[in-house]
């Protein structure tokens, strides 16, 4: 989709860059875009998150300002591009609480692609909307959970 320069900054506890708004519009079929990103020869598969301006936001992962050295307040360069391996995305309600949560989207980040594997399946096989709403909030209760166990230790 396209490579872009930005200025790191922080949103939490997380870093961030925002997408450039000639690349975000690539995604706009989607709320929360399936990415795989590199950065100085790192690559992750993450999400971008909507921005309360306007515009789509990429959090940045240890591993990708590790490898180019960089931090808060320096300047990235990062190639995007969608994602279509088989990990699918959350659900767009599960990823607007994760946002709403302090901890949420961390959580959600650093869930183990197994367990992520398992909510999604959990959620996927539910065969009526009632169903898949509730299994929704059951997995919006564990991702809560595990924010809360991780703003204690």
């Amino acid at each position: 989709m396209g490579t872009f320069t930005a200025v790191i900054y922080r949103q939490g506890i997380l870093r961030a860059v925002d997408v450039p708004e000639g690349i975000a519009t690539e995604f706009a079929d989607w709320e929360y875009p399936p990415v795989t990103v590199r950065a100085g020869g790192a690559e992750r598969s993450t999400t971008l998150t909507p921005r309360r301006e306007g515009g789509l936001r990429l959090f940045l992962h240890d591993e990708l300002r590790k490898a180019v050295g960089v931090d808060t307040g320096d300047s990235i360069e990062v190639e995007i591009d969608l994602d279509e391996s088989p990990l699918r995305p959350m659900p767009d309600e599960v990823m607007a609480a994760a946002i709403a949560m302090g901890g949420g989207l961390e959580t959600v980040e650093l869930l183990p692609p197994g367990l992520r594997r398992q909510m999604l399946d959990f959620v996927g096989s539910a065969k009526s909307e009632g169903t898949r709403r509730k299994r929704i909030a059951r997995v919006i209760e564990l991702i809560e959970e595990r924010a809360a166990k991780g703003r204690q230790g």
